[in-house]
């Protein structure tokens, strides 16, 4: 994960003053957002037929007036082609 330099700049500009999940606090003030991060194996191809899997981030926002519950789970689903 640290070897790629991410871009998450547009994740910034929602969370600034004039963006637009700020824009959601203020116009309630009972929203919240909260953030949630995790990473995603993928598998990419590098030079040749070599193959790598490499952990993408993700982030999630979640934009609401309902308190979130204490305990959340992610389950991976993993497809067959």
């Amino acid at each position: 994960v640290y070897g790629i330099k991410w871009d998450f700049s547009h994740l910034d500009e929602a969370l600034q003053e004039d963006g637009f999940l700020s824009s959601a606090l203020h116009a309630d003030p009972r929203n919240m957002v909260y953030l949630f991060g995790c990473t995603e194996p993928q598998m990419v191809q590098t030079i040749g037929e070599n193959t790598t899997v490499v952990p993408i981030p993700v982030i999630v926002a979640v934009n609401t007036r309902v308190p979130l519950p204490e305990l959340l789970a992610l389950n991976s689903v993993q497809m067959e082609k």
